[in-house]
Formats: C-alpha cells, sequence, structure tokens
C-alpha cells in the first residue's frame, strides 16, 4: 500500500509485455489495478486509450450518462447502475451463446461494437 512507484514499474513491465504479445485489450478488473496503471501513465492517456478497460470507470460513466431517457424509462424500480450491469451482462451472455468459441474478452470486444454499448457510453 502506498508504493507507487514500485506497482508502476512492476506493471508497466507487464502492460509491456503484453503489448509486444499484440494484446488488444487489457481489462483492470482488480480495484487496484486502474490504480497503478495511472501511476504509470496520465488519467487522460489511459481514459483515451483503446486498449485498457476499467469495468469501474465504464460502470461510473454509464451512471453519468443516465439522463438518457430511452433507459430511464425502463425498471425505475432498480437503481441506474445495476440496470446497466444487468444489460452489459445479458449482453455479453447472448453474444457467447451465439458464439460458443469467444472468450469473455472477446464476447466484449463485440459488445463494444453495439448500440446498446454506444448508448451507455
Amino acid at each position: 500500500m502506498g508504493k507507487l512507484k514500485a506497482a508502476a514499474k512492476a506493471i508497466s513491465f507487464a502492460i509491456n509485455e503484453l503489448i509486444k504479445m499484440k494484446c488488444k485489450k487489457i481489462i483492470l478488473g482488480c480495484t487496484e489495478l486502474p490504480i497503478a496503471i495511472f501511476a504509470f501513465k496520465s488519467f487522460s492517456n489511459i481514459k483515451s486509450s483503446k486498449i485498457f478497460l476499467d469495468p469501474n470507470l465504464i460502470l461510473a460513466n454509464s451512471a453519468m450518462a443516465k439522463n438518457k431517457s430511452w433507459f430511464m424509462s425502463k425498471n425505475n424500480d432498480k437503481p441506474y447502475v445495476l440496470r446497466v450491469a444487468e444489460l452489459i451482462y445479458s449482453k455479453i451472455v447472448n453474444i457467447k451463446r451465439e458464439n460458443p468459441e469467444m472468450n469473455n474478452i472477446q464476447a466484449f470486444e463485440v459488445f463494444m461494437t453495439t448500440k446498446e454499448y454506444e448508448l451507455i457510453s
């Protein structure tokens, strides 16, 4: 805890190795990873990057966009963030059902090309 420079050094090596292996997406799936990444690169670079996927940032951006009337009018019995999470989950499950050979990352990449993703982004 509190060793951002050491974390940045460790994570930069891992990121560079993944990029060398032609990794298309890096999911920042642990709460510590975005912090370590931000120590390695600036927030604006991370946010504009097409390679890093921060699930917390995706959900936060979706929550901020809750003024989209098409989504607000549906299922008002649940918090907005929960409705967005359910939408993402159901779309990815359907993509994987239609394409059983896909892994989760590939399914998420397909989801990112959909109309639903555009509406919640």
